[in-house]
C-alpha cells in the first residue's frame, strides 16, 4: 500500500515551492527575491508570498545587509530533533555485518552512559568463528582500559580529560595503562592515527581496534570495534581492521549528518 503523498498528484504546489527555496538559501545564502525568482523560475508575486511566509514561520530570515535571505535557526532546531530521532544502532548495522564479514571477528558499536565515564555497549554482532570473544549489549567498558573508551578519551576536552585523569586509573590487566602521563601520550598517538587500539588491557588474551562516530555537531556519538583474541590480531591483521573500521564509522558518521570537514578533525 503506497504512503500518503508518495504520488506526484498528492503533493502540495506550495510546500514543493517552499523547499524549492529552502533548498536554493542552502546552497547559497544571502540571495535576493529577484536572484531566487530567477533560479526558481516562478512570478515574482509568488516567491514574494512564499519567503514572507517562511520568513514569518522562522524558517528563513534577512540578511544582515536587508537585501537578501538566508535559512532560518528554525531549521537548526529541526534538523537537531531529526538527528536524535535516528536509531543509530539502525544506521550501524549494515556495517558491522560488513566488518564481521570481512574479519571474521565480532563487531561492537558502542557509546558514553549517561555520566560519560564509562562506555555502554549498545550493540554486537558475533564472530562467526568456534573461539571468539565480545561483550554482550549493556556492557559497561573503562575508559582507558579499552580502543573504544580511548577513542572517546582521546576527543574530550581538555578539560573534561584532566577532570578525568583525577579518579585513579584501575589496574585490570599489566597491560593496563595506570600512569596519567602514559595515558595521555597514548591519547596523542590516537589523535593522529584517528583510531585507537587495546592489547590485553582490560582482559588477558583479548585485543581491540576502535574508530569514533561523529554526529552532525561533530561531536563523538558512538564508537565502531572489532574485537578478537590476542593471538589472532597481528600487526598487518590489526591494521587492515584499522582501515575498515575507520571506513565504517566515517560512513556511519556521514549518515549521522557529520560533514566531510568535521571528519577530518
Amino acid at each position: 500500500m503506497e504512503q500518503a503523498g508518495a504520488r506526484a498528484g498528492y503533493q502540495v504546489t506550495a510546500v514543493v515551492r517552499a523547499t524549492q527555496l529552502l533548498t536554493h538559501l542552502a546552497e547559497r545564502e544571502d540571495q535576493t527575491l529577484a536572484e531566487l525568482v530567477r533560479a526558481v523560475g516562478l512570478p515574482r508575486t509568488t516567491i514574494f508570498h512564499q519567503l514572507n511566509t517562511l520568513e514569518a514561520l522562522g524558517l528563513i530570515r534577512r540578511a544582515p545587509s536587508g537585501r537578501g535571505y538566508r535559512l532560518g535557526l528554525k531549521l537548526f532546531e529541526l534538523g537537531s530533533r531529526a538527528l536524535r530521532q535516528i536509531d543509530i544502532r539502525e544506521i550501524a548495522r549494515p556495517y558491522l555485518r560488513h566488518l564481521v564479514g570481512l574479519h571474521n571477528e565480532t563487531a561492537h558499536l558502542g557509546t558514553l552512559d549517561a555520566d560519560g565515564t564509562e562506555l555502554v555497549c549498545i550493540e554486537k554482532l558475533d564472530s562467526p568463528q568456534a573461539v571468539k570473544v565480545g561483550l554482550w549489549v549493556g556492557a559497561k567498558l573503562p575508559l582507558h582500559a579499552t580502543s573504544s573508551g580511548k577513542v572517546v578519551l582521546a576527543t574530550l576536552t581538555r578539560r573534561r580529560l584532566d577532570a578525568y585523569l583525577e579518579r585513579p586509573l584501575r589496574q585490570y590487566t599489566d597491560s593496563t595503562i595506570t600512569e596519567p602521563a602514559t595515558l595521555r601520550a597514548e591519547l596523542t598517538r590516537i589523535r593522529v592515527l584517528g583510531y585507537a587500539k587495546d592489547d590485553g588491557e582490560f582482559e588477558p588474551g583479548v585485543s581491540g581496534v576502535a574508530a569514533p562516530v561523529r554526529d552532525g555537531g561533530g561531536t563523538v556519538a558512538a564508537t565502531v570495534s572489532v574485537t578478537a583474541p590476542t593471538a589472532r590480531l597481528t600487526a598487518r591483521t590489526r591494521n587492515h581492521i584499522a582501515r575498515s573500521i575507520a571506513e565504517a564509522a566515517y560512513a556511519i558518521s556521514r549518515q549521522l549528518g557529520a560533514s566531510p570537514e568535521q571528519l577530518a578533525r
